[in-house]
């Protein structure tokens, strides 16, 4: 009967202790998940918001540009028409360069 106890008590024990082991290594599992999803979560986002702010960055430099060459062809005596034709600037953008001089 001691020997039976003791064989219990053993496979009682292993039991617990593979109950122990799976919910710690699920937890850490969570959290390790948790941290590496964050952080390719957050690098997927510093590199798109790089992306967006580089674009705007570059239509905002050759909005400036066309601003620029139609100032300079105002400035030539240029008709609103052919700075509209040459620089794709809108006729009203033309115009506000033209009041703006």
């Amino acid at each position: 009967a001691k020997g039976e106890g003791m064989n219990l008590g053993r496979e009682v024990g292993r039991e617990e202790g593979m109950r122990t082991g799976m919910e710690r290594g699920l937890n850490l599992g969570r959290k390790e998940g948790m941290k590496t999803g964050m952080e390719k979560g957050m690098n997927l986002g510093r590199k798109e918001g790089m992306k967006t702010g580089m674009e705007k960055g570059m239509e905002t430099g050759m909005e400036k540009g066309k601003i620029l060459v139609a100032r300079k062809c105002l400035e030539k005596n240029m008709s609103v028409d052919d700075i509209f034709y040459l620089t794709g600037l809108s006729r009203e953008q033309v115009e506000a360069v033209k009041r703006d001089m």
